[in-house]
């Protein structure tokens, strides 16, 4: 008897055994420049300026507000339109090269205490898919 339910302990237990790698993240490539892009710092290029960046596309926020941003080589995050996204969204996760219009808002806080400038891109055309 103590025989099959060591067996049986074993038989229900060992397909927990065979799913543990299965919560690892697949490992990322690195983010490495292309030799012909010009990324764009945060606030390098003047308003209203095409520019092109090369970057991982990011889901950031939450529901309801969600937003996609363009985080480039220097860790910069450019945030897309409403108009953009739909153009941009299947490519999540992936790194793209896109070509847009630069525009800055500023981030002010409730007491209106300025605490940095976000970088938008409009009017978003891409030009690689890696």
């Amino acid at each position: 008897m103590p025989i099959i339910i060591v067996l049986c302990g074993m038989f229900f237990t060992a397909p927990l055994w065979s799913w543990g790698n299965q919560d690892r993240q697949a490992p990322q490539e690195p983010l490495a420049a292309p030799t012909d892009a010009k990324a764009a710092p945060a606030q390098a290029a003047p308003p209203g300026e095409l520019i092109r960046v090369h970057g991982r596309v990011r889901l950031v926020g939450s529901m309801p507000l969600p937003g996609l941003v363009i985080s480039d080589v220097e860790n910069h995050d450019w945030y897309l339109e409403q108009a953009d996204r739909a153009l941009v969204a299947p490519y999540e996760q992936r790194i793209l090269t896109v070509e847009g219009r630069v525009e800055y808002q500023d981030l002010i806080l409730a007491n209106g205490e300025k605490i940095g400038v976000r970088g938008f891109l409009r009017d978003v055309r891409i030009i690689e898919i890696l």
